[in-house]
Parts: structure tokens; C-alpha cells; sequence
């Protein structure tokens, strides 16, 4: 699975947040990716005219609606949590981007690159009060992303969140070994 985060970079470090998309594709004919996937989000052959000049798009699995392209990508490295998240680069829309192959607390398995802040309200629309609670990302809370236009799950959105604690890190078996089980109020 592709795991699209999108990150908005702001004047400080109080305005940074990432999001992250879910996204599956496999190589296509021409070398353009497609998803394989139901609910996600896909680099697909579709292109759109913009000002004149034609981009290949990552599109909504469901509708087909327009998520993001090139030039909405991050290609710089971000901060993880490194016990689970691994860092590695990909060319992804014809551009080295910095990945993050992470998993979560059920040792589900997801690659993780960052996108910038504009399509975030536009394309991307999030969801649910924000948690830190098995955040990939110190420092954030995290809040499910949905596609604008049919609200189909792409993934997660991330904030600032400077209390978010490390001890709600990592995949459940370290968890269960390593760390005790957090408790609200405590």
C-alpha cells in the first residue's frame, strides 16, 4: 500500500501539519501507475488540462475526483518515530520523493510520503477530533482524511501536537512487551 502524507509548512513550527493519503499502484503500459485497490486514492493515465500544459494526477479510487499531482509534492526528509517508520526514497510522478515505509499497532504495513498543504480543504477534506495515540510522526495528532467530493477514506491528516508522548508509538507487540498499556487521566 502507498500511503500519501501530506504535510503544510507553515511560518513556524506551531503552523506544520501533515496529512497522509491511501493510496495502492502498480505499473501500467507507458509507465503510468493506476491503484489497485477499492477506497484510495490512484496515480492514474488520467491527465487534466491545466493553463494550457497536460499533469498526470493521483485520483480518488472511488470518484475519479482530482487528489493531487507533482507539484503538490514534498521531496525533503521529515522527522519520524524510527521503531516504526523506516525512511527510503521513491520516484513517484516523475520526482525523488522522500518515503516512509510505517506500520501501525496491528502491524499493518504502509508507505508514507509527504504532500504539500494546498490541496488540503480543496481535495482532501479531515475528520474526527485529533488523537496522538499511535502517531508515526512525534510531536502530532493525527485525524482521518477523506476524499471532498465522495468522502471516501485516503487516509490520515496530521497536526502539531507538542504533548504527544512516544509511549503510544509502534506496533502492538512492542506495546504489549515493552510499554505499559496507556491509561487516560494518568
Amino acid at each position: 500500500m502507498l500511503e500519501v502524507s501530506i504535510e503544510a509548512k507553515g511560518n513556524s513550527e506551531e503552523e506544520e501539519s501533515k496529512m497522509t493519503i491511501d493510496a495502492t499502484s502498480r505499473e501500467e503500459e507507458g509507465g503510468r501507475a493506476t491503484s489497485t485497490t477499492d477506497n484510495a486514492i490512484s496515480s492514474d493515465s488520467k491527465e487534466l488540462q491545466a493553463v494550457g500544459e497536460r499533469r498526470e494526477w493521483f485520483v480518488c479510487r472511488a470518484c475519479r475526483y482530482p487528489i493531487l499531482n507533482s507539484s503538490n509534492l514534498i521531496t525533503e526528509r521529515a522527522s519520524v518515530w524510527s521503531k516504526a517508520v523506516f525512511s527510503y526514497t521513491l520516484e513517484v510522478l516523475s520526482r525523488e520523493v522522500s518515503c516512509y515505509s510505517a506500520t501501525n499497532p496491528n502491524a499493518n504495513r504502509f508507505d508514507v510520503m509527504r504532500i504539500s498543504p494546498d490541496i488540503a480543504g480543496k481535495s482532501v477534506a479531515v475528520s474526527r477530533s485529533p488523537t496522538t495515540e499511535h502517531t508515526w510522526f512525534p510531536g502530532y495528532a493525527w485525524q482521518m482524511a477523506e476524499c471532498a467530493a465522495c468522502n471516501s477514506h485516503l487516509g490520515w491528516a496530521f497536526s502539531p501536537n507538542p504533548t504527544a508522548e512516544l509511549k503510544n508509538c509502534g506496533n502492538a507487540a512492542e506495546h504489549s512487551r515493552n510499554i505499559p498499556p496507556f491509561e487516560e487521566g494518568k
